[in-house]
């Protein structure tokens, strides 16, 4: 029985960016509709208890329609710490709301970091964010000897040569994997050996190979790249399993060294985490990016905090 001054949450968990496809399931998030704003302290005090990768607390604004309706949204991640940008968070949002409301259309979210974010509901369970397209990562053309140190020692039986391209970017430091022979999904990695590397996220990614003859002729969807993202300094667990924010830094690194794409076509990228997911990507003008996926509603149940 709670007591006089708790507060009792009910939450609903929604996994976004689901790969129907492949099977993949997606990054988990514990969503929050609530009547009125909770306080800081509150919000990291039920990120924490949750121990989900994000918990998101969301709260209507005045006016609004049907189609469109506007909310205050806050990320705060299981370290209790908030979060200033979340992609799967506000894709599980989406999701969520679109079948709470089923006539809206349009969300607007109002952020403490990242500005207004518009998301529009594509389809039944398939929404998008506009998320900032950060400026073309940095080179850097000699990574420092403990940053490859803790890749070598992050990777068992890794050599220099397997990583190409490091880039730093807004948020994340961006490594690229070039052995064709060991797939970045199989790579069984030491997350706290990353741990030194000051940075909010270490992304690592590569390129798929060619695709089969068979899947060309079969229409098997081709991703555009690989990515797996890890921050051992941020979140628990320390693998994000699919993190949509980090492509504000993936999509122009891989912008400035692909060939360009017909204006509005959609790029595909596949975490290659142990629950796997799928993102679309449309890079927008002003330097935004609209970011992609499909969700599923879970659960729901209640905290007290």
């Amino acid at each position: 029985m709670s007591s006089s001054s708790s507060l009792v949450l009910p939450y609903q968990i929604v996994n976004a960016f689901v790969d129907t496809a492949s099977g993949g399931l997606g990054n988990p998030a514990a969503v929050f509709i609530l009547e009125s704003p909770l306080t800081e302290d509150q919000m990291k005090t039920t990120g924490i208890l949750m121990q989900q990768p994000m918990s998101c607390f969301v709260v209507p604004l005045p006016g609004g329609s049907d189609e469109e309706k506007s909310f205050k949204i806050w990320w705060w991640n299981a370290t209790g710490s908030e979060s200033s940008l979340c992609g799967h968070g506000s894709i599980a949002t989406s999701v969520l709301l679109s079948s709470m409301y089923p006539s809206l259309k349009v969300i607007t979210y109002h952020t403490t970091s990242a500005g207004i974010c518009p998301s529009n509901v594509i389809s039944p369970l398939y929404a998008d964010i506009n998320f900032p397209l950060h400026d073309t990562p940095v080179d850097v053309p000699e990574p420092n000897r403990s940053l490859l140190s803790c890749l070598l020692n992050a990777i068992p039986d890794s050599v220099e040569a397997d990583f190409g391209a490091v880039a730093k970017g807004t948020l994340d430091v961006i490594v690229e994997w070039k052995n064709k022979e060991r797939s970045l999904g199989s790579l069984d990695i030491a997350t706290e050996e990353l741990e030194p590397i000051e940075t909010r996220g270490i992304s690592l990614t590569s390129l798929p190979p060619p695709p089969s003859p068979t899947a060309a002729a079969e229409g098997v969807e081709q991703p555009d790249l690989f990515l797996r993202v890890f921050s051992p300094r941020h979140l628990i667990p320390h693998e994000d399993q699919v993190c949509g924010s980090a492509h504000s830094d993936v999509l122009p690194f891989y912008l400035s060294r692909l060939p360009a794409k017909p204006e509005g076509a959609e790029w595909v990228s596949h975490h290659s985490s142990k629950r796997g997911g799928r993102l679309g990507l449309v890079p927008l003008e002003g330097g935004r990016l609209s970011l992609r996926g499909r969700g599923e509603v879970g659960r729901k149940g209640e905290v007290e905090i």
